[in-house]
């Protein structure tokens, strides 16, 4: 909630012509000290994360291309990964954890990847070019050959 308070003020101050504002708003970030975890978390329907997540490097990626962008007055961008931590379809998941299913504004993500993220990450897609470079089952592979 104090992320949309926030975000309202600053779009009053962009409405207003003072400012121009770009949001990042990373999911949960990964680091390696979590990579053991991350399956169990993908299964935990209490994830208080819903299941989304993002690699650090992919955060760090995110803000270049949005600082540069033009004439910008106000735009916000969910920096994650475009399928969640979870093996099971997102939709299944999220139907057992509230005990039915939320409204669906946008189906077509579920449609094409079952396990898509909660939090779409496809406007830093489109506007910023992000493109996560691997997934949660790769990053403790990673690890292992960048160590």
């Amino acid at each position: 909630m104090s992320e949309q308070v926030t975000e309202t003020i600053c779009r009053s101050y962009a409405n207003c012509g003072k400012l121009e504002i770009v949001v990042i708003r990373p999911t949960h970030i990964v680091f390696p000290p979590e990579y053991p975890e991350l399956q169990a978390r993908g299964r935990d329907l209490a994830n208080y994360h819903l299941w989304s997540h993002a690699a650090p490097e992919h955060v760090a990626r995110g803000f270049e291309p949005a600082l540069a962008l033009p004439e910008v007055r106000f735009v916000s961008f969910f920096i994650s990964a475009a399928a969640g931590l979870n093996a099971r379809p997102t939709l299944e998941l999220a139907r057992e954890r509230y005990g039915f299913m939320p409204e669906i504004r946008r189906p077509e993500p579920y449609q094409r990847l079952p396990t898509a993220a909660v939090l779409d990450g496809s406007r830093a897609r489109e506007f910023l070019g992000f493109e996560p470079s691997r997934t949660w089952r790769q990053m403790p592979a990673a690890t292992v050959t960048e160590a």
